[in-house]
């Protein structure tokens, strides 16, 4: 067989494209874009079709799915592929296109569609790649324009593609959640707060993989991006749940070390996504997610303002001031680490605690006694920290707050005094000039 070589020579390949074929390429991949955007209404009602017909068979009973599974034993499997596929199409189009049309006719059947999946969703978070119902919860929580479905409101209005060439001006992204009255949303349906519900709760999964909880702290960062009040609305229903997920996180790379004290030669070595060179258990989060998880508590400690919620906050970031398994032997790099983390969680917990009115703390005993709490876990601490925003953080809290809950005045000077003698003698153990006027006056 004879081969045909192209006739154009390979210099002519090599020339340099002139900058009128770039500006034709450009309008042609506008052109297809506009085309694309005309059919998104018609490719995402199919994609809801395909996606309506994946979820019969978990609607059946149990008699006819077990007649189906029978009969033909790669149905369920057939199935769950078409949903899968599905939603991530959903998912795809409303995050590359977040204002291309007006999606408010999408919503009911697409929300009612995914409401048999979400008891699935905490095992499905095991898998090696993201569920795409969290796919679709971070393509939602990425658009001002979309992101009030996750709270049952209406998103935004979306003239038409020839309206918008005529105006030339972008469509008006929502301020804040308006509530909508379509059966979806209303009453005790609920579904788009449902379907944010059962993502966050993914969090906490005992067996949550380490992409799922990527891809939805990226939508809770999404989240905290938009402008206020929506964060506060979208995830305001959702904070207990929300802040024992962030806590799990956080608090697995704190007390277990990143992947759960794996190696990575192990984890490699039991196979993906399984777990298998543990006995079956996951491998824990990494120490990237970890600190995305504590910047997320700290922008929802930024804007707490009710006892409740600091209370909430505050118990969810006191383990990570209680000592960790194995601290006494680590040195250098890791524990300035430690200490890191400490810092932030005592800057997070001063600022909070700050901005609450402290002539209310008489009337919550309940804010008492966790205070009393704090005190008691901050007090081991003061001979530990070196650097100077961790002592700074220390200071604060415990003159802001810890100070107002000592029984007696007498119990506090001495228990500043004997902090003060630890830090000192923690210092003097270390080798290091000690800059402190009650050792100078005991020297002369």
């Amino acid at each position: 067989m004879r081969i045909h070589r192209c006739p154009v020579s390979t210099p002519l390949l090599c020339q340099p494209i002139p900058p009128a074929c770039y500006v034709s390429l450009v309008q042609l991949n506008l052109l297809v874009l506009a085309l694309v955007q005309i059919f998104l209404p018609e490719l995402l009602a199919l994609a809801v079709c395909l996606l309506e017909g994946g979820v019969q068979p978990l609607l059946a009973d149990g008699a006819a799915v077990e007649e189906a599974a029978a009969a033909a034993g790669d149905l369920a499997e057939g199935a769950k592929e078409v949903r899968s596929r599905s939603l991530r199409l959903a998912a795809a189009v409303l995050e590359r296109f977040p204002t291309s049309c007006d999606y408010r006719f999408l919503w009911p059947r697409l929300l009612a569609a995914t409401q048999p999946l979400l008891p699935r969703l905490a095992a499905e978070s095991a898998a090696d790649k993201a569920p795409p119902l969290v796919e679709l919860a971070a393509a939602l929580a990425a658009s001002q324009h979309l992101v009030p479905v996750l709270a049952d409101g209406t998103s935004a209005a979306i003239p038409a593609a020839a309206a918008r060439q005529l105006s030339a001006e972008q469509p008006q992204a929502p301020d804040e959640v308006q509530p909508c009255s379509e059966a979806w949303a209303a009453g005790g349906s609920r579904m788009g707060s449902s379907l944010l519900a059962h993502c966050i709760g993914a969090l906490s999964a005992p067996r949550c993989s380490e992409p799922s909880r990527i891809a939805m702290l990226g939508a809770l960062e999404s989240i905290f991006d938009l402008p206020d009040p929506l964060p506060q609305q979208v995830l305001g229903p959702h904070m207990p749940a929300l802040l024992q997920g962030l806590q799990s996180i956080v608090v697995a790379v704190w007390q277990h070390g990143p992947g759960g004290g794996r190696s990575a030669t192990a984890g490699r070595k039991g196979g993906r996504g399984r777990g298998a060179a543990s006995g079956g258990q996951p491998a824990g989060p990494r120490t990237s997610t970890a600190s995305r998880a504590l910047a997320i508590l700290e922008l929802v400690g930024s804007r707490v303002a009710s006892w409740e919620a600091a209370q909430q906050l505050t118990g969810a970031l006191l383990p990570l001031l209680q000592p960790r398994e194995g601290a006494g032997g680590r040195r250098g790099k890791q524990r300035r680490g430690d200490e890191l983390l400490v810092s932030r969680t005592l800057a997070v917990l001063a600022a909070l605690w700050s901005r609450l009115p402290g002539a209310e703390l008489e009337q919550r005993p309940q804010a008492g006694e966790q205070l009393l709490t704090v005190a008691a876990v901050l007090a081991p601490l003061a001979g530990s920290l070196d650097g100077r925003d961790s002592r700074c953080g220390y200071r604060v809290l415990w003159a802001g707050r810890c100070s107002q809950v000592c029984p007696r005045p007498s119990e506090q000077l001495v228990l500043d005094g004997c902090l003060a003698a630890t830090r000192v003698l923690a210092q003097l153990l270390q080798g290091r000039p000690v800059a402190s006027p009650l050792l100078h006056s005991m020297a002369r």
